[in-house]
């Protein structure tokens, strides 16, 4: 037989389709084909038509088997139809006690839990109640109310509310949705938990809403309440929330108490609950951070943040996330005997204006912020003040971390570590005053005056430490300071640095330390800098002297005692030169909340202080580092608060407590806007207490150092009868404007400017310092002013007149000539005497407060023959020349140059004025009175404080202060109108001064 392949015919190919219809025939022919395809060559016709006849009873025993089936199918089918039918009758006669349960649960719901937002109890509802009672200690909810099911029973519809689980469950709530449809009906119920949680938890929490897929724009509804995002990265947005939640478990958290809820309510209410609100995930997400919401979702319920997330199941997840190990809560559908739960009803956000009204009404409630008071810094009853010893340091307890557990820091060394000096840094509105006010104040009440001492520098503009003048620890207290000031203040410490490190060298000791354990009876207190804005000490300082006496202090500092702490926005200033060598020294760095997105520049915490200090989101929370820095070492706390009237009880019994210990300490006060006041004056004070001083007890006082409370004018003689002149308060801790008048040659003064409160105050303070230092008996006055202005009657009459002062004065022009006349010959009878005869003379000073306005004073001029003085001028001009060699001293004020030349021939007679006093001028004015520009900028700070420089042309020296003044308000105020003060000199003048000041 051929091997030949046979075709078919078409009616054979029809009836194989027909005869194999029931079959896959598709996949049975291929398959056919090619198993004849091979055995083709070997295959005979014979052959297929037997395989074709087994095929034929394999199809018929199919059909068969298919058949019977069908049959047991059938019958099974009635059996579980009758079974349902029992069964239902069974489960309604046994479902009675299940439904009864269902409906007791339903009713013992609290109605507040499910109020529909239509029901007016929504507005009358009190959100200061609210939160006072879980203030109180009312439990948080730990479930959240989500809509309602219905069960369908045999005897009707049961209704119950559904609740998803809330605070203390440990659970991820979930909403899934598979369609369109399920998506809304979840994302409406997601914004209606939020809503929830916000009205009935009232400015209880922050909401962080997380819609990357549509851009936030599911959430526009929320915006009002949302918290505030520094930036739209998700990854940063997710590593704030962690850093928040990190934060409560760094501060709060420990083997005593392990979860946010667990708190007490005292100290949940001063943290906000974290609700984080997802939308659409895993939408807009990538691996990295959809493994980092679902890991922060399951770490930060413990840490009071919570999650709330619509899960869109239509969406893939991406790959590596395992959704089994996070607890995951989704809505269930369970099944109980005989009854069926249905689809329910899942809760909806509120009309648009019904929106807008409950969030009106919840945006209204501003709660007090919840705050830990001064008791928690550790200040007990007055009777255990000052019981701490400063030999090795100084600590104090500045506010809590975790529930009651002291945050505190140091300034020394303990037998463990050491930490000299602080830096804090805080932006406007985190409690850095707050901070300092419990640091001080803490301070003060551990540790007695002899053990520690405080400067306190406030900032250009600042008056915070202003209530500490009174405090017995103050050493020195500077408001409203300017750049130059804050750095003349840094002179101070670094001089007394010096001289403690010469009296430990001198007793063989290497530090303070060793010198308080070796003479524990010898007073020698700690030295605290407190810096306010110290930022501003390098502001305007070109050669850097600022920064370098900050280093120098912080370098050095530690082994004499003294101790720094600076508060700025910022740890190192900008234009701080060597902010590295700076920082270097500083081991306690205090950060509290940053402005927005300056935390990546910080490089004086590592990363991990850092995110911490990303968390620090309100006022008071505070992140404490005593390790430079350095990770490990972070300690987040919350600071106490000190309000103003405790503050003020508690300086005012510490004041009472130095006063019975018989401490009297002196407290130096400085303001930078304030003009100095004359009775304030130290050597003033000093000198008006008891009997005016001899000749030698002057040469002591004027030797010794003003900080040591002597005058510090070198070069004194008593041999020249000097009479020491105080005009104003130089920009420096302890220096004044002062200078000594001797009987040589030029001793005269001439003051000008266009203030002429300023002129006037100074003329003033020159005749009372005077009074003050030589007596009555020894000091004579003269005023040529026609009318004599009432300020020289005031001195007339309140103070020279009752003390049997000499005053003579000239009152028009006959006069002003007259006493002119008798002041040049009182000049030339003391040059007739000798030496002895000379110096018995009394002082006297003659005023010529404005000779323009003096008649017979202005010069004649003509063009033929120039300058020609008048008759008046003439005698005045010899005064000036012969008057000061015996006594008699001249005292000139005037506006501008050109009033001196009007008077006198300046190139003759100004060089007899050796001190001048000037006041802001242009600098070719100052280059012609003075040979130096150095008046022009005096006020480039302002118009207050006034200023004036005082120049000894002898000596080549120049010294720039703030005035004294006389004048009404506003321009002056009572404080430092020296010219009302004219009594309170006269009475202590007056009094029966026998004893020598002390």
């Amino acid at each position: 037989m051929s091997n030949k392949p046979v075709p078919l015919t078409p009616q054979e190919v029809d009836a194989l389709v027909a005869r194999f219809k029931d079959v896959d025939t598709v996949q049975k022919l291929d398959l056919a084909a090619k198993q004849a395809a091979t055995l083709a060559p070997r295959l005979r016709l014979r052959d297929l038509k037997t395989v074709a006849g087994v095929m034929q009873r394999v199809q018929t025993d199919i059909e068969t088997g298919i058949g019977q089936l069908k049959q047991k199918l059938r019958a099974t089918s009635d059996a579980m139809r009758v079974q349902r039918a029992n069964l239902r009758r069974d489960a309604a006669q046994e479902s009675g006690p299940l439904l009864d349960t269902l409906r007791a649960a339903s009713a013992a719901v609290d109605p507040a839990e499910t109020l529909g937002w239509d029901d007016p109890a929504w507005d009358a509802s009190d959100p200061a109640a609210l939160h006072a009672a879980y203030a109180a200690g009312r439990p948080l909810p730990d479930r959240l109310y989500a809509g309602t099911i219905g069960v369908r029973t045999a005897s009707g519809l049961v209704t119950i509310p559904a609740f998803v689980p809330f605070i203390g469950r440990q659970r991820i709530v979930t909403l899934r949705s598979d369609k369109p449809e399920s998506r809304l009906a979840m994302l409406q119920l997601l914004g209606a938990l939020a809503l929830r949680i916000h009205l009935t938890l009232p400015k209880m929490a922050e909401f962080v809403f997380l819609d990357p897929h549509n851009s936030g724009n599911t959430f526009r509804w929320a915006n009002s309440f949302a918290k505030a995002e520094k930036t739209r990265d998700l990854h940063r947005r997710l590593d704030a929330i962690e850093a928040e939640f990190g934060r409560i478990s760094s501060q709060y958290l420990d083997h005593k108490v392990s979860s946010f809820d667990q708190l007490a309510p005292s100290v949940r209410q001063r943290e906000k609950l974290q609700i984080v609100c997802v939308a659409d995930f895993p939408r807009g997400f990538d691996e990295v951070t959809a493994a980092k919401l679902l890991r922060f979702a399951r770490n930060g319920m413990a840490n009071g943040t919570y999650f709330l997330i619509h899960f869109d199941e239509t969406a893939p997840m991406p790959r590596d996330i395992d959704l089994g190990q996070y607890p995951l809560w989704a809505p269930q559908q369970p099944a109980t005997l005989g009854a069926r739960i249905g689809e329910g009803a899942p809760d909806v956000l509120p009309t648009p204006a019904r929106l807008e009204s409950l969030l009106s009404r919840a945006a209204a409630f501003e709660p007090e912020r919840a705050v830990l008071d001064i008791s928690a810094s550790g200040i007990g009853a007055t009777d255990s003040w000052w019981s701490e010893d400063a030999t090795w340091h100084v600590s104090a307890q500045i506010g809590h971390r975790g529930q009651s557990d002291p945050l505190t820091v140091m300034f020394g060394e303990s037998r463990e570590s050491f930490s000299i000096h602080g830096v804090l840094s805080a932006t406007s509105g985190a409690g850095k005053s707050t901070l300092l006010h419990v640091l001080i104040t803490t301070l003060a009440c551990r540790y007695s005056p002899r053990e520690l001492r405080f400067y306190l520098v406030d900032g250009k503009n600042g008056v915070e430490f202003a209530p500490y003048r009174s405090l017995p620890h103050a050493a020195v207290i500077s408001l409203n300071t300017p750049p130059d000031l804050s750095r003349s203040l840094l002179v101070d410490l670094i001089e007394e640095m010096e001289r403690r490190n010469a009296l430990f060298r001198a007793h063989g000791v290497d530090g303070y330390r060793a010198f308080r354990e070796r003479f524990p009876n010898e007073t020698l207190p700690r030295l605290m800098l407190v810096i306010d804005e110290y930022q501003e000490v390098v502001e305007k300082d070109p050669d850097g002297d600022g920064s370098r006496r900050l280093i120098e202090l912080a370098a050095k500092g530690r082994s004499a005692g003294i101790h720094l702490f600076c508060a700025s926005q910022q740890f190192a200033p900008r234009e701080m030169i060597g902010a590295r060598e700076f920082m270097n020294n500083i081991h306690l760095r205090i950060a509290m909340k940053a402005t927005a997105g300056s935390t990546g520049g910080i490089t004086e915490f590592d990363a991990e202080g850092r995110q911490m200090i990303e968390s620090l989101t309100a006022a008071g929370q505070v992140l404490v580092n005593a390790e430079s820095g350095r990770a490990g070492h972070n300690v987040q706390g919350q600071v106490a608060l000190l309000d103003r009237a405790t503050r003020d009880d508690l300086i005012g019994k510490l004041r009472e407590k130095a006063a019975q210990a018989g401490i009297d300490a002196v407290c130096v006060t400085l303001d930078g806007v304030e003009q100095p006041v004359f009775l304030e004056t130290p050597a003033i004070a000093r000198l008006l207490a008891g009997a005016p001083p001899d000749d030698d007890a002057l040469a002591h006082l004027a030797a010794t150092p003003e900080r040591q409370g002597g005058f510090g004018l070198p070069g004194w003689h008593p041999v020249d009868r000097p009479v020491p002149v105080w005009l104003g308060r130089a920009l420096d801790v302890h220096s004044y404007a002062a200078f000594a008048l001797r009987r040589a040659d030029d001793e005269n003064v001439l003051i000008v400017g266009q203030n002429a409160n300023a002129r006037v105050g100074m003329m003033l303070a020159t005749a009372l310092s005077a009074l003050a230092a030589r007596g009555r008996a020894d000091v004579g006055i003269g005023v040529v002013d026609n009318g004599l202005a009432p300020v020289w009657r005031a001195l007339r009459d309140t103070v020279c007149a009752p003390a049997g002062i000499e005053f003579d004065s000239g009152e028009d022009e006959a006069g002003t000539l007259a006493l002119l006349q008798r002041w040049a010959d009182e000049a030339a009878r003391r040059a007739s005497l000798d030496h002895e005869g000379q110096h018995r003379e009394p002082t006297r000073l003659l005023f010529v407060p404005d000779p323009l306005r003096t008649a017979g004073l202005v010069s004649n001029r003509s063009e033929q023959w120039g300058f020609e003085p008048s008759d008046a001028g003439r005698v005045l001009a010899q005064i000036m020349q012969n008057g000061p060699r015996v006594g008699l001293h001249v005292v000139m004020a005037i506006e501008q140059r050109r009033a001196f030349e009007r008077v006198f021939d300046i190139r003759r007679q100004l060089d007899l004025f050796g001190h001048q006093v000037l006041m802001q001028m242009s600098a070719d004015e100052s280059l012609k009175l003075m040979g130096r520009p150095d008046a022009h900028a005096l006020q480039s700070a302002g118009d207050r404080p006034v200023m004036a420089l005082h120049h000894a042309r002898g000596a080549g020296t120049s010294t720039v202060f703030k005035t004294y003044m006389s004048g009404d308000a506003p321009a002056v105020s009572p404080r430092e109108n020296l010219s009302g003060a004219l009594g309170a000199f006269a009475a202590a003048l007056a009094l029966d001064r026998t004893e020598e000041p002390a």
